[in-house]
């Protein structure tokens, strides 16, 4: 007994691969060629952007206690805040790096909202759905679960440039 208790530690702290290696693993093998990535990653973007708009012109209920920051508090916040923690949860360093580019965005929705005002849903959900019909039919080519990949593809295409510029993943 003493022998496969230690058997089963060893083989737990040597051989073991965080969940999200597996994915990044199956990521590399399923899609190797560089151009594929790049394609994925602006796509993984716009989908991203459009969902992210569309969430942030659905109107928010005025509560009291908000005081002055209403306009602060909508449906967007509650989506970054959603997908950040699943970030954060399946790797804490590429979470920041994705929290980055989610304030970009969140920065082009907001500055596309006031020159668009009332038209600006329109953009969002035609963004939205054109790069979701399209990730959808590469998905599918490449054999990848759609709503899996939606959520782990952005931890695993950031990777790539936080590995270049040195950071320990």
């Amino acid at each position: 007994m003493k022998t496969s208790t230690k058997k089963n530690i060893t083989k737990n702290v040597d051989g073991a691969k965080r969940p999200i290696d597996v994915y990044f693993e199956e990521y590399t093998i399923k899609l190797p060629a560089v151009g594929a990535r790049i394609i994925i990653a602006l796509l993984l973007i716009l989908f991203y952007f459009g969902l992210m708009g569309v969430c942030w012109v659905i109107p928010f209920p005025s509560f009291k206690w908000l005081g002055n920051y209403i306009g602060y508090i909508n449906w967007a916040s509650f989506f970054i805040a959603g997908i950040i923690y699943f970030w954060l949860k399946k790797s804490p360093v590429l979470s920041y790096f994705l929290l980055i580019l989610t304030f970009i965005i969140s920065y082009q929705v907001s500055r596309m909202q006031i020159y668009l005002a009332a038209n600006a849903w329109i953009i969002y959900v035609s963004i939205a759905v054109v790069s979701g019909l399209i990730l959808l039919s590469i998905f599918q080519k490449k054999h990848l679960a759609l709503f899996k990949s939606l959520f782990m593809l952005p931890l695993w295409l950031i990777s790539f440039p936080a590995k270049a510029i040195g950071v320990k993943i």
